[in-house]
């Protein structure tokens, strides 16, 4: 457990969405294990921290053992979403978990993300003019 699944658990429970199981064996003898499952939903969530960094999940075997498992989740008749930090960090991953869950349509949660992607941008690009008002005014 790390504490970028420990930010995405709170996310989780401050949405009021349904509190996965943690660290969920999906294999006991191949020592498969998901980080967050709805198992009766069959929806399982993988946290891949470090994707920046090199971290385990890029290298070469964690790389391939991690699709493995995601293939047998995936053979099981598992849905497995994936996340990286800034995935996480900007409310991506509990949109695409919303969705998955049924608590909002998919086309709502692009929309929802698009949205607020544009008012980012345009937020950007307000403060840009502003700050090149600021210069011309000096």
């Amino acid at each position: 457990m790390s504490a970028l699944e420990d930010q995405l658990l709170l996310q989780i429970k401050a949405a009021g969405l349904p509190i996965p199981e943690r660290e969920w064996l999906l294999h006991d003898r191949l020592g498969y294990r998901l980080d967050f499952a709805w198992w009766q939903e069959r929806l399982a969530v993988e946290v891949d921290g470090a994707t920046w960094a090199g971290g385990r999940h890029n290298r070469g075997g964690g790389y391939e053992a991690d699709r493995r498992k995601l293939n047998f989740a995936a053979l099981l008749g598992w849905r497995v979403l994936g996340f990286t930090r800034s995935m996480i960090e900007s409310g991506e991953a509990l949109l695409a978990i919303e969705a998955a869950l049924g608590r909002c349509s998919v086309a709502d949660a692009i929309m929802r993300r698009v949205g607020e992607i544009a008012h980012a941008r345009s937020q950007g690009g307000k403060r840009a003019w502003e700050a090149r008002r600021a210069r011309a005014e000096r």
